[in-house]
C-alpha cells in the first residue's frame, strides 16, 4: 500500500497503552490492510496482506479479517495463521475466547485457536455479535424478527434478549448493560440497564429519540459512556463514511460534552472510536479535506485537545481499536 510504512516495532509493557489498531483503505488502488500506529511516534505496522481489516486486540496478540478467514498474528507480525473461516471477530472480556460469524452461523474458539464450538444460528452480519460478561454466552440480531438473542454456548440454549435491540455491550464491572435501542427505519437512541434486564422492563435512555445516537461504548473505568450521533452523508466526496458528532456522557455527573463534530460512521461496524485505558485519550476517526478518514486523538484530561495521528490525507483511516 502506498505510503505506509513497513516496520517491525519492539514493543515494551510501557507502550502497551499506546498501540491502536485500525483498518487503512487505499481508494485509488482499492487495497484495505489491517494496521498498528505507535501512539508516541505516529510510526504505522502493516499487519497483513491486501484484503486484511478490522482488526482488534486478543490478549497480547492481535486477530483480524483476511478475506473471508478470521486469522491470528503475534505484535511482530511474523507469527500469523489462520483460525477459522469467518467474519467481524470479536474478543470476549478476559480474552479467553475469540467468535466471528461463519457459514455455520457463529464459531467460537480459544486463545490458542482452537475451535471450539459453531453455533447454528440466523444472524444479520451488519450487528457485530458481542459476548456476555460471563462469557457463557455471545448475541447476535436475527433481522427477520427483529431482535437480538444470546446463545448460551456452553449449555446450547437460546433465548430472547431484547426486540430491537442492537450490540448489548457489559460494563467492565459487569453490573450494567448499555445498548443500542430503535427500529431499522427510525432514529437509535442509548439505553442503560441493570444486568438482569429482561424484556418488558423499562429502559433508561440517556439519550432522547431525535439524537439518532448509535454505537455507544464504555470507558474501562466505567467513568462515561460514549456515543455517535448521525448527520448527514459527506457531500467532498463519494466516501462511504457518514458525518456524525461524538458525545461523551459522564455517568457521575449525567452530563454530556460534544467531543468532535467531524466524526466518521462505517456502516457495519462496532466499536468505531474508543478510550485508552487510563480514560486520558480518545480515539476516533475524522473525516478529512478529502472525505477520507484519519485516526484522531483527543486529550480528555488538557481542554479536549486534537491531534491527528494519520497524515497521508490520501489514505482512509478508520476504525480505531485501542489495547
Amino acid at each position: 500500500m502506498k505510503n505506509i510504512l513497513l516496520l517491525i516495532l519492539f514493543f515494551t509493557p510501557g507502550l502497551l497503552a499506546s498501540q491502536i489498531l485500525f483498518t487503512a483503505i487505499d481508494h485509488s488502488a482499492n487495497d484495505v490492510r489491517a494496521c498498528l500506529l505507535d501512539d508516541s511516534t505516529h510510526e504505522i505496522t502493516e499487519i497483513s496482506f491486501n484484503n486484511s481489516y478490522l482488526p482488534i486486540w486478543f490478549g497480547e496478540k492481535i486477530v483480524f479479517n483476511y478475506g473471508n478467514h478470521i486469522w491470528i498474528s503475534d505484535k511482530t507480525t511474523k507469527d500469523q495463521r489462520i483460525i477459522f473461516e469467518g467474519l467481524k471477530p470479536v474478543v470476549s472480556r478476559s480474552n479467553k475466547y475469540v467468535a466471528g460469524y461463519s457459514k455455520e452461523g457463529i464459531t467460537i474458539a480459544d486463545s490458542s485457536g482452537k475451535v471450539l464450538k459453531k453455533i447454528e444460528v440466523d444472524y444479520w452480519e451488519k450487528i457485530t455479535p458481542t459476548f456476555s460478561y460471563d462469557e457463557k454466552s455471545i448475541s447476535y440480531f436475527d433481522k427477520e424478527r427483529e431482535s437480538s438473542f444470546l446463545f448460551n454456548w456452553k449449555n446450547e440454549t437460546n433465548k430472547l434478549f431484547g426486540k430491537n435491540i442492537y450490540h448489548p455491550s457489559w460494563s467492565p464491572d459487569g453490573s450494567k448493560i448499555l445498548f443500542n435501542f430503535g427500529k431499522m427505519d427510525s432514529n437509535f437512541r442509548v439505553a442503560v440497564v441493570d444486568s438482569s434486564w429482561k424484556e418488558g422492563i423499562p429502559m433508561n435512555f440517556i439519550t432522547n429519540v431525535n439524537e439518532n445516537s448509535v454505537l455507544p461504548i464504555w470507558s474501562p473505568k466505567q467513568n462515561f459512556i460514549a456515543y455517535m450521533t448521525l448527520n448527514q452523508i459527506n457531500s467532498k466526496s463519494e466516501s462511504d463514511l457518514m458525518n456524525g458528532t461524538i458525545i461523551l456522557y459522564d455517568l457521575k455527573t449525567k452530563v454530556k460534552t460534544i467531543l468532535a463534530e467531524d466524526a466518521g460512521f462505517t456502516e457495519g461496524a462496532y466499536p468505531q472510536f474508543c478510550f485508552d485505558q487510563s480514560e486520558k485519550y480518545f480515539y476516533y476517526t475524522s473525516i478529512n479535506l478529502l472525505g477520507n478518514g484519519a485516526i484522531t486523538r483527543i486529550d480528555l484530561q488538557n481542554n479536549f485537545q486534537k491531534e491527528n495521528l494519520t497524515h497521508d490525507n490520501n489514505l482512509d483511516c478508520r476504525l480505531p481499536v485501542c489495547k
